[in-house]
């Protein structure tokens, strides 16, 4: 059992696991926001909170079209969070699902990798998964909590071309292969095009062999996906403006898709080399199970991009950066196509295929270097950090005052309102104010204990700047002793009670803690905690029943706390998750060196 957990084949699978998830939880940590974003606000706001705490909720809701694309996989997991967090609505949470789905994609397509590549080469094959989908430049789809549908895309579309070419017969993995494919469809309007690639793939293959029956039914079951997949395009509504009008519009848009992360449209003539080589060279050896499945990857990558370019091609030079991770596809797909070259035995080329090969990857390298400089990355991400604070100050005021204009009194944050009348709706109705988001959620009511504290150094403030824009209760201690201040609460709804701390808490400082209706202390804060000087984020974990939250501060000492808010579990754990990022990635490293040299000692593989 040790000796399989040693393998290559478990720790280069999940070094690559840990390392491109701590590398995306490092985007979390400092740039994410439990903030809706954009259409966020009314698509799920409308189409999920305000029906399920409505009691509104129907299954036919989750296949209602959002633009041309039907994300009910989104939905649905977005349902499925609310409901765990204690019907909270969390971005952040969303994120996290974000992440993990991105993961489970990359883990299908290392199997890609197991098949086209001999065991020398895994290793290498590792290292690039592990940069290519680990890149910071690919934020998009993990900084907006609405962006599962792209991550489901990749993760059910892999799948299925995975599961249907792994082997030619009509099996279990088949099916379930074709129900990722169902499933694709319900992601973005991109996702049924894997069934497209398959049924090329079989009519290849049937070109060959016109009785084979596991093509036959490749084919069949594929149109059927591909006609479905056309039916919801043409269910949905569209936004014209987006789309290529003309066919050098959408060759042009084609070109840079194809040829990034290289600017300009003919790139691609050099980035795609490796597959349209392999494509050449391996057309009438679809029969071999590796050179099938490479094809078949290779085939998706080229109809996502077809498919941004004509959905996306109006302006054709601009690439969102959340189609970055559906382009990453296709450079692994023709890393592993060059891969799969240099390992044939060709003596009179080898030469050349290396230098062909060696180039191939600076160029790539450079490319990705251009789109990842250390100074345009800070500034994109701390410029959307800087939106998710400037955001949340123009919701609190919306939050106080009930007026519209509140909302557009930042030109920039008005721009990413585009549903304006929804979003107002969503944030006015009193059911979804229950259920937004820890940073702007409602606070509780307090007041002070007139029973077992003296009014004297207690006061609200709004000099303190606090981190949620929420103002504060400064406790100054006299010299008569500690002041005792409570906060009487009718009950707790969500399991932790959060709120920010300015202070120190410790023996001869001050404390807080919770206490129960009989006066029985529960819960306390930690027994010592030293903001130094700045808002410090402190948690107390409540039980059942009616509770209120005491502060004390000692004689000669000042605490300040922020009114408190009730937090979900999920919603409180998000942030701790994400913390762990530097370990994930420095586990990842550790495994993936250990996973190489076991693989040059040449460790068994099973």
């Amino acid at each position: 059992m040790l000796r399989r957990l040693l393998s290559p084949v478990f720790l280069l699978p999940l070094g690559l696991a840990l390392f491109v998830g701590g590398a995306k939880l490092a985007l979390l940590h400092f740039y994410s926001s439990d903030l809706p974003f954009s259409d966020q606000w009314a698509a799920e706001g409308n189409a999920v909170v305000r029906w399920i705490l409505g009691a509104q909720m129907q299954w036919s809701f989750f296949f209602f079209p959002h633009g041309e694309h039907t994300p009910a996989l989104t939905r649905i997991v977005d349902l499925g969070l609310f409901w765990l967090n204690g019907d909270q609505w969390d971005s952040r949470v969303e994120m996290l699902a974000s992440v993990a789905l991105h993961v489970l994609g990359v883990l299908v397509l290392w199997q890609f990798v197991c098949v086209a590549l001999a065991r020398r080469w895994r290793p290498a094959g590792a290292a690039l998964a592990a940069v290519l989908f680990s890149l910071p430049s690919n934020y998009e789809n993990f900084l907006w909590g609405f962006q599962t549908q792209f991550l489901f895309l990749l993760l059910f579309g892999a799948a299925h071309v995975w599961g249907t070419l792994r082997e030619e017969r009509v099996g279990a993995s088949w099916l379930l292969a074709q129900l990722a494919g169902v499933c694709g469809l319900f992601s973005i309007a991109s996702g049924w095009v894997s069934a497209v690639a398959l049924g090329a793939v079989a009519c290849w293959r049937l070109r060959e062999n016109p009785r084979h029956r596991w093509a036959w039914a490749t084919l069949v079951v594929n149109l059927a996906l591909s006609l479905a997949g056309w039916s919801l395009l043409h269910r949905a509504f569209y936004t014209p403006g987006h789309a290529a009008s003309f066919p050098w519009q959408f060759l042009e848009a084609l070109g840079h898709l194809l040829s990034w992360p290289l600017p300009g449209p003919f790139g691609a003539l050099f980035l795609q080399l490796p597959a349209l080589v392999f494509g050449w060279t391996c057309r009438r050896r679809l029969g071999e199970p590796p050179v099938r499945l490479l094809a078949g990857l290779i085939l998706w990558s080229w109809l996502l991009a077809a498919a941004f370019a004509y959905g996306r091609g109006s302006t054709p030079s601009e690439i969102a950066v959340r189609y970055f991770d559906p382009l990453t596809v296709g450079l692994m797909a023709n890393g592993l196509a060059l891969g799969w070259l240099l390992g044939r035995r060709l003596d009179r080329l080898r030469s050349v295929q290396i230098a062909v090969g060696l180039v191939w990857l600076i160029v790539l390298g450079a490319g990705l270097r251009t789109q990842n400089k250390p100074d345009d990355l800070d500034h994109n991400l701390a410029r959307q950090r800087e939106f998710y604070q400037r955001e949340r100050q123009v919701l609190l005021a919306f939050l106080a005052s009930g007026h519209p204009a509140a909302l557009e009194t930042d030109r920039e944050v008005r721009q990413f309102f585009p549903h304006f009348r929804d979003t107002i709706d969503v944030l006015s109705d009193p059911l979804t104010r229950t259920a937004l988001p820890p940073s702007i959620c409602l606070p509780l009511p307090v007041q002070r204990d007139a029973a077992r504290s003296s009014p004297a150094g207690i006061t609200w403030t709004q000099a303190l700047a606090t981190p949620t824009g929420r103002r504060a209760l400064q406790i100054a201690g006299g010299r008569n002793g500690a002041v005792l201040v409570s906060f009487p609460l009718v009950g707790v709804s969500r399991p932790v009670l959060q709120f920010q701390l300015l202070g120190r808490l410790g023996p001869g400082e001050g404390e807080v803690y919770l206490e129960d209706a009989a006066g029985a202390r529960r819960y306390p804060a930690e027994a010592t905690v030293d903001s130094a000087g700045r808002w410090k984020t402190i948690n107390l974990l409540g039980g059942e029943g009616p509770l209120r939250l005491v502060a004390k501060a000692a004689a000669g000492t000042q605490l300040a706390l922020t009114e408190p808010v009730e937090v979900g579990w999920l919603s409180w754990l998000a942030p701790k998750v994400a913390s762990g990022w530097a370990w994930l990635l420095g586990a990842g490293t550790v495994c993936l060196l250990a996973g190489t040299v076991r693989s040059r000692r040449g460790a068994p593989e099973n």
